[in-house]
């Protein structure tokens, strides 16, 4: 891997599908002894809660019905 002149490293596709990172995923670098650990982050405050609103959004801007925004916000879907 390299890194680019922004810093940023591309996490080799086998290794994001293995361990189930896709573009929602939060991640952690830390730095260790040898260099920098990079790992998923545990649960993530107010993440289900974005991940909730996002699906509201999109029924509503698709022209969802208000009794499916009423379901999606009481997470009855």
């Amino acid at each position: 891997m390299r890194a680019t002149s922004k810093g940023q490293v591309t996490i080799p596709k086998s290794m994001r599908d293995r361990l189930g990172i896709d573009p929602t995923t939060d991640l952690v670098a830390e730095l260790c002894e040898d260099g920098v650990l990079i790992r998923v982050a545990r649960d993530t405050p107010g993440r289900d809660l974005v991940a909730q609103l996002a699906a509201v959004g999109r029924v509503a801007w698709r022209g969802g019905s208000t009794d499916q925004v009423m379901r999606l916000t009481r997470g009855d879907e």
